[in-house]
C-alpha cells in the first residue's frame, strides 16, 4: 500500500500490487480484448488472451456469427460454415450448434421465405 496526503488534509491509500490491479480489471472487463481492439491498441503483435480463464474473443465471435448467418442466407454455405467455426474457436459458448447444420438450416429457411 502507498499512502498519499493532500492539501485538503485527506489521506488516500493506494494498492500498488500489480496482481491486485489485474484481478480488479478482470472483474470489471469480464472478457478479453477482441481481435479488433487488440490491433487498435497493441498494433500488429499477435493476439493473445489477457485473461486465461475467459474466451479468446467474445465480441469477435458475435460478429462472426452474424456474418455467418448473412452468408448462409445468401447460399454461401462454405463461407458461412467457416465463419461459424472461427466463432466457435474464439468463444465456444457463442456457437453451441454444428456449423454445417446451422448454415444449411438458415439457408433452407431463407429459401422457404422466397
Amino acid at each position: 500500500m502507498l499512502a498519499s496526503g493532500s492539501d485538503d488534509k485527506t489521506v488516500r491509500l493506494w494498492n500498488i500490487n500489480p496482481n491486485a490491479w489485474i484481478k480488479q480489471l478482470c472483474a470489471i472487463a469480464d472478457r478479453n480484448l477482441s481481435h479488433k481492439e487488440w490491433q487498435k491498441y497493441l498494433g500488429n503483435r499477435p493476439h493473445e488472451k489477457t485473461y486465461p480463464d475467459l474466451p479468446t474473443d467474445t465480441l469477435g465471435a458475435i460478429e462472426l456469427v452474424n456474418q455467418g448467418q448473412e452468408l448462409a442466407k445468401q447460399g454461401k454455405l462454405k463461407e458461412a460454415i467457416s465463419q461459424f467455426k472461427q466463432a466457435q474457436k474464439w468463444d465456444a459458448k457463442m456457437v453451441y450448434f454444428d456449423p454445417e447444420t446451422q448454415a444449411k438450416a438458415i439457408y433452407a429457411v431463407e429459401q422457404g421465405k422466397n
